[in-house]
């Protein structure tokens, strides 16, 4: 079986799923990108201007599926019986699905004749982006493993937080000098295989050899048996299971403080070209400069733990790579006589016990489960999640029980986690923060809405609930190639959501979407209503009418936005959360970085809070507030050190007004929707 990227003919381009028997001559492009036996593919990809798809080469099958998928359809090329390709519509995996997928094939009689394996990554990701949001899913799922706590008014989320990696460094250096003592005095087995040998070349006669040399009498060799030494045991074989397992959790590791180390860098570089000179700021200045000794005192923590993590890869990596002894098929690791009785193998087992003992781990159950996400061809989604959940665990809201123990009994008694929610509670104040995943929603006319996530803000001391939608995207908003603008799913999935949740119980204050592209960073956190006005279908109700009437017309801000999102780069939800306990829930007292309540130094027309974490924020109306509209006249205008959602002014400690866009000097600055300075 090989896979290839295929195109259709012209008469074939479009959307074909009205016509899901309907076969389509195709043209090969060229094989698939591949390393080992594992496939590469990126969505959206293009060839002359044109989709490329993903075709399946394969001789004698009968049917052609996806492993786990039994509703994916593939059909027989028209023009290439040997050729495959799967069904265009919404779910064409390569194209609208990303994940790690199987494909099988079978024959007349219903019996597997080929498989292979197939990863397919986003346009907007590198394959290491990728492995690293497949490596951080698994981290997160080991953190949450565990009830959150507060200990010394630190929020602790698992064992991963407190990893002891020095330990770890001993132990693998340890393996190491056990490995290499082997490798110089390999232990061995004798066998025995049948051979020839001439009578000169017998040095010990046997009664076997004497029967042997008898019945073979004027034949010019004998029949003997061959003792050899060979070093194929199975404790090697299980060596390279141990050495692999290590390397699995070393290069896990590794990604995700590559992701952290990248999000302090970004951190840094904007808290570093803050400079406000004014002398009333004396204090916001010195906190601001301890703030920053903070950010680079843990980026350096970073940094050594990157160094350590190459270092202890490098000296494990020769083992598979150049040592022989070690090239063999790796089994399951378990006790032998050899491990129990030989000191240097039994030092290598003991050892890699030990290693196992001190990296945490799931049950044989989480573990499969934990696995099926990896594998998700909704990756990004449930990376983006389990981010968000992090980002409510980091503001000290803290779920009742293990994120991992729900969203695994939830998984186990439907088979998704859709409709999924869990209530997140701030250990201080008791509001709440409600995360619902892909709720199946009501819209006022009674059709149904699943937007990927339901965030709901509960104010105790307002009795008030504050609901947000946020969906995430995969595609590459930014791209010319690509044509598709970002516009089009601003109305399908913000606007949308907003009008037709209005006056239900699901009403929002704002919709957002989230994307992946990594490799720009595009966002929007003011995108006006009369930029993505809705036009009135024909068959519009009297009550829809009237919303989307109100909607082309409103000039409330912060209602729409979009955020680019991707490991290492998760900045930008930090805002989008900021932005919900603040803008929206009203209490600026929440301290954005720790989480802690803060009681601000009012000075009259401002209020400045400066947490004990020495985060530093600002509670602000607009200099120009009386020509703003009546209902927008005291919309609070904040400004922060770092993660700005009204736009900064240059590097000052300025920010422009989300509604009229002016600063303190009255400069305007206007935005296209992709966020970028319209000049």
């Amino acid at each position: 079986m090989k896979l290839f990227n295929i195109q259709f003919s012209s008469k074939g381009e479009g959307n074909t799923s009205t016509f899901p028997a309907l076969r389509l001559p195709t043209r090969k492009i060229n094989e698939l990108s591949k390393s080992g036996e594992t496939y590469y593919f990126q969505e959206y990809n293009m060839y002359k201007g044109k989709h490329l798809h993903i075709g399946v080469e394969v001789a004698g099958a009968y049917s052609v599926r996806l492993k786990e998928y039994p509703k994916s359809t593939f059909i027989r090329s028209l023009n290439d019986e040997n050729l495959w390709y799967m069904q265009s519509g919404d779910a064409e995996f390569g194209l609208n699905v990303c994940g790690q997928f199987e494909i099988e094939a079978y024959n007349v009689d219903r019996h597997l004749i080929a498989c292979k394996k197939l990863i397919v990554t986003p346009v907007t990701l590198t394959l290491h982006q990728y492995e690293r949001m497949q490596a951080e899913v698994q981290d997160l799922l080991l953190a949450f493993n565990t009830q959150p706590h507060e200990s010394d008014g630190v929020t602790k989320t698992g064992p991963t937080h407190s990893f002891p990696l020095d330990d770890l460094y001993d132990l693998v250096n340890q393996f190491k000098h056990t490995l290499n003592t082997i490798v110089d005095s390999p232990a061995e087995v004798l066998t025995r295989t049948p051979g020839k040998s001439t009578k000169n070349q017998i040095k010990r006669w046997t009664p076997r050899t004497m029967a042997a040399y008898q019945a073979g009498v004027g034949q010019p060799k004998i029949n003997v048996e061959i003792v050899e030494a060979s070093h194929d045991i199975i404790e090697h074989q299980m060596i390279r299971t141990m050495v692999d397992t290590i390397l699995s959790f070393l290069r896990n590791t590794l990604r995700v403080e590559l992701g952290r180390k990248e999000l302090l860098e970004n951190e840094k570089e904007e808290r570093d070209s803050l400079s406000p000179s004014q002398s009333e700021y004396s204090v916001i200045v010195c906190n601001m400069q301890k703030k920053l000794l903070d950010v680079m005192n843990r980026l350096s923590i970073a940094e050594q733990k990157i160094n350590h993590l190459n270092e202890m890869i490098d000296s494990l990596q020769p083992f598979t790579d150049s040592t022989s002894l070690f090239d063999v098929s790796p089994i399951e690791v378990e006790g032998t006589h050899l491990f129990l009785h030989e000191p240097r193998y039994r030092e290598t087992f003991e050892c890699f016990e030990d290693i196992i003992a001190l990296t945490p781990k799931f049950t044989i159950e989480k573990q499969q489960f934990v696995e099926s996400m990896i594998r998700s061809p909704y990756l990004f989604e449930i990376w983006t999640l389990l981010q968000i959940y992090a980002e409510c665990i980091r503001l000290r809201f803290l779920p009742a029980e293990s994120i991992t123990g729900l969203l695994f009994n939830w998984h186990n008694t439907y088979g998704t986690l859709r409709n999924l929610r869990i209530i997140f509670e701030h250990l201080d104040t008791k509001d709440c923060i409600a995360i619902d995943y892909e709720p199946n929603l009501q819209s006022n006319e009674g059709n149904d809405r699943r937007p990927d996530y339901l965030i709901s803000f509960y104010n105790r001391t307002k009795n008030s609930i504050v609901r947000h939608t946020l969906d995430a995207k995969y595609k590459p908003y930014g791209m010319p190639i690509t044509k598709i603008k970002i516009k089009t799913d601003l109305e399908r999935s913000c606007a949308r959501y907003y009008v037709d949740f209005k006056y239900t119980r699901y009403e929002i204050a704002s919709a957002t979407l989230a994307h992946s592209s990594s490799s720009l960073n595009i966002f929007n956190w003011n995108i006006k209503p009369i930029e993505i006005s809705i036009n009135l279908p024909r068959d519009c109700s009297k009550l829809q009418s009237k919303i989307i009437n109100e909607h082309n017309e409103d000039k409330t801000p912060n209602r729409y936005s979009h955020f680019n999102i991707a490991p290492g780069q998760t900045h930008h939800l930090s805002t989008y959360m900021k932005r919900i306990i603040h803008q929206y829930n009203g209490n600026i007292g929440y301290c954005p970085s720790c989480g802690m309540i803060v009681r601000g130094i009012d000075e009259g027309y401002k209020r400045t809070y400066i947490c004990t974490c020495q985060e530093v924020w600002v509670d602000n109306v607009c200099k120009f507030k009386k020509n703003h509209p009546d209902h927008l006249l005291y919309m609070r205008l904040l400004k922060y050190a770092h993660g700005n959602y009204n736009k900064q002014v240059e590097n000052n400690w300025d920010v422009h007004c989300q509604v009229c866009g002016k600063n303190f000097h009255g400069e305007v600055y206007e935005t296209d929707v992709l966020g970028r300075k319209i000049t």
